[in-house]
């Protein structure tokens, strides 16, 4: 009975911990999104090339369709732009 218990408990303590880093995980994912978000602040008034901004504060583009794509920025903000045929 009581070796029945103990496995529970440990059962229990492995679900709590990975619980508890998942938490962690995702406080610690926030914390870097709010720093790139801060940093991205500090220079929206200076002027910056498209190239500068890219480089600083992009982190993937994907291809919706032949019309639009979504930039995927550092501080984990997304932006879906159109694209315009000239």
């Amino acid at each position: 009975m009581a070796s029945s218990e103990n496995n529970k408990l440990n059962a229990r303590e492995r679900q709590l911990t990975a619980e508890k880093e998942s938490i962690m995980n995702s406080v610690l994912g926030d914390r870097d999104k709010i720093r790139e978000l801060e940093k991205l602040m500090k220079h929206l008034p200076q002027e910056m090339t498209a190239d500068d901004f890219f480089l600083e504060f992009v982190d993937k583009i994907l291809v919706l369709s032949r019309e639009e794509i979504q930039l995927e920025l550092k501080c984990g903000l997304r932006l879906k732009e159109r694209l315009v045929a000239k």
